[in-house]
């Protein structure tokens, strides 16, 4: 029984020395795993930002086709009450001219 306990012996050596080997994998195979993580991590936090950064560019490009739109229209009205004047001015001309007849 006392050389279960007894840590030099060879077989108790070997087996503690593979579970510090065990615990050594461990270590390492948790510290790859946090470092993985951080990368993912990182990536989904780019991915995100980008996503929100693309959805303002939609939204902005949204604004500005709403805008051209308004512009388009105001224009439009601008092009008929220019026609309107015009054609008054047309009429006053007339009527002058028919004046001077007269």
């Amino acid at each position: 029984r006392s050389s279960i306990m007894d840590e030099s012996t060879p077989k108790n050596q070997s087996r503690k020395r593979a579970c510090q080997a065990a615990s050594e994998e461990e270590l390492c195979a948790e510290r790859e795993l946090d470092r993985i993580t951080k990368k993912l991590e990182k990536e989904i936090n780019k991915r995100i930002r980008v996503e929100e950064r693309s959805e303002g560019l939609k939204n902005q490009l949204e604004e500005v086709r709403d805008e051209r739109r308004k512009a388009s229209e105001r224009r439009d009205e601008l092009k008929e009450q220019l026609e309107d004047v015009n054609e008054e001015i047309g009429d006053a001309k007339e009527r002058r001219e028919e004046l001077k007849e007269e």
